[in-house]
């Protein structure tokens, strides 16, 4: 494994480690093929970008994706790999 693959994985985290407020791009959706294709129905697959509105704890991450406000659950929020975008100041 390269040195680069290597730093590419340590900046990935689960969108329920993203904090709120944060946006972030879709990098790895880890979860079975019935959550996948669910998931990606929902618009939500590698490369796009979202916004964590709210998240509680344990409970549902609130999440935007262009004009369009959705709940993941806690669980499946574990199973989506992001990269958070760094913010402008």
């Amino acid at each position: 494994m390269s040195a680069d693959s290597c730093q590419e994985r340590l900046s990935l985290m689960s969108l329920a480690d993203l904090p709120a407020g944060r946006r972030a791009r879709i990098s790895e959706i880890r979860a079975g093929r019935a959550m996948k294709a669910r998931l990606m129905s929902m618009g939500l697959r590698p490369g796009v970008e979202i916004r964590v509105m709210n998240k509680g704890r344990g409970g549902p991450v609130m999440i935007a994706r262009e004009d369009c406000r959705m709940a993941i659950g806690a669980s499946m929020s574990r199973d989506i790999l992001v990269e958070e975008i760094e913010r402008s100041n």
